[in-house]
């Protein structure tokens, strides 16, 4: 009997320790934790939320509000730099962008939207930096541009519609800069201005077109003015004006010509100096 109590008593204390050291664990880990941090409006209203390392690193889930206390952001941190998904609002509860960071960059897709909730950019980014296809959108759902990026610029041709989704522009560039050929079109499609860039100046042979495809007027550029000789013409194909240009400004003998050719208008220009 005296061992049977002593082997009971035993047991009891181990069960009785057992216990002690969880509840004391869960105290360690309680004291531990991080403390919420909060900081308010001038009204009292919680303006954000969330654990500061060593009272000054923001980590983890990080919320704020405005002041009429609906969701303004919600993102992660780690050691105060954005990490992970993050999501902000408009007033009125609509999501206004949604992606995702890494160390502190954008990464991945991201998303931006009118407050009304239609969708307003798609984009992809890498290490901080726009890549592959980029989209806006109009108001009313058609497609605004579309382009492409590497390492954060444009590459290739972009692409501008207007709000009936009807294409308009076409710009092509390389490495951020307007480079190669350019277009404006009109509504049906038809050709309005053909030119071309280089190192986004306007530079090389400019043209005109009517809607009905006719040439309109052609003139040479050089490093975005200006340069030599331009010629207007009617939808019939008669000139219409002849002039010089140097350096962007009018030289010379400009000539306006009737349907037939006669000469019904000319003057002459100098150099302004500037």
């Amino acid at each position: 009997m005296y061992f049977e109590k002593k082997r009971y008593t035993f047991f009891l204390y181990l069960y009785n320790m057992k216990y002690i050291f969880i509840f004391s664990f869960f105290l360690i880990l309680s004291a531990c934790k991080e403390p919420i941090t909060a900081k308010y409006y001038n009204s009292g209203i919680k303006e954000e939320e969330g654990v500061l390392l060593n009272d000054s690193l923001k980590d983890g889930l990080w919320v704020s509000w405005y002041e009429d206390e609906s969701v303004k952001d919600s993102s992660y941190y780690k050691n105060n730099i954005l990490e992970g998904s993050s999501v902000s609002y408009f007033a009125n509860g609509q999501i206004y962008g949604k992606g995702s960071y890494k160390n502190g960059l954008r990464q991945g897709e991201w998303k931006w939207w009118f407050d009304d909730g239609t969708l307003e950019e798609l984009s992809y980014w890498k290490d901080g930096l726009a890549t592959d296809s980029s989209k806006l959108y109009y108001k009313n759902g058609s497609i605004r541009s579309e382009a492409t990026y590497s390492e954060g610029e444009l590459l290739g041709e972009v692409k501008m519609y207007n709000q009936n989704g009807i294409l308009t522009e076409i710009i092509t560039y390389n490495n951020g800069v307007k480079e190669g050929e350019a277009k404006l079109l009109y509504p049906n499609g038809a050709i309005e201005v053909l030119g071309y860039f280089n190192n986004n100046k306007q530079h090389g042979a400019f043209k005109e077109f009517y809607k009905t495809k006719e040439l309109k007027s052609e003139t040479e550029w050089v490093k975005g003015l200006k340069e030599g000789a331009y010629t207007a013409y009617r939808k019939n194909g008669s000139i219409w004006k002849k002039g010089q240009f140097t350096k962007g400004q009018k030289i010379g003998a400009w000539i306006e010509y009737d349907n037939d050719g006669t000469i019904i208008d000319k003057q002459e220009y100098e150099i302004i100096q500037q």
